[in-house]
């Protein structure tokens, strides 16, 4: 059995109905720290890279409670090696006890990829359909502007444009951006490839 399915197990026994799993990504869950009580509005969204729990899970989206809030609880809950799901939601219930927040939204307003600006893939697949994970640096902050790095592991050219593909479509802020920078390094047929694609 997976280790996160295990884990899974183990926390459902202790906290029934706190965490979710999608459908189309099983490692993608949602937590509901405190599904019934005064924070029950309160979620965040977590995926476990297929390396965890020797790779920390990573923030994807989150609502009545701040992002560098769980991006500290990930930290102090989280060793390499070590499961953390158990003792992440132990802390967010500890903090919501003592710091409730009653936010309005709910699990539908996760961000979405927008449809109407997709692209089609060769194979007819909408790549707004798609899910590309990737692992995101702090954000720097240099002149009054921001930079965020961001990677994903790609096989091919043609995936790592539709990888980039996807972020612009699912993400207003990247699809904003004025000064996005992308490069990769690929093997194809024993070759090393780099570079960076004609378009931005």
């Amino acid at each position: 059995m997976d280790p996160l399915e295990e884990e899974l197990l183990a926390v459902e026994a202790i906290f029934p109905e706190c965490v979710r799993q999608d459908s189309l990504h099983h490692r993608q869950l949602l937590i509901y720290p405190d599904p019934d009580g005064a924070c029950k509005n309160v979620w965040l969204r977590l995926s476990f890279p297929t390396e965890y729990p020797e790779t920390a899970p990573m923030q994807t989206a989150c609502s009545g409670i701040s992002q560098s809030m769980i991006h500290e609880l990930i930290q102090n809950s989280w060793s390499p090696g070590e499961f953390c799901l158990f003792a992440l939601i132990d802390k967010l219930r500890e903090i919501l006890v003592n710091e409730p927040n009653d936010s309005p939204q709910t699990e539908e307003d996760l961000p979405r990829p927008a449809a109407s600006s997709s692209s089609v893939r060769a194979d007819n697949t909408n790549v707004a359909e798609e899910y590309f994970e990737f692992a995101i640096s702090r954000p720097i902050i240099d002149r009054k502007s921001i930079f965020i790095g961001r990677a994903i592991e790609v096989h091919t050219q043609s995936e790592a444009h539709y990888a980039l593909n996807w972020l612009k479509i699912s993400d207003k802020k990247v699809a904003r951006a004025t000064h996005n920078i992308v490069a990769w390094r690929i093997m194809e047929n024993d070759i090393l490839i780099r570079g960076m694609p004609a378009s931005v």
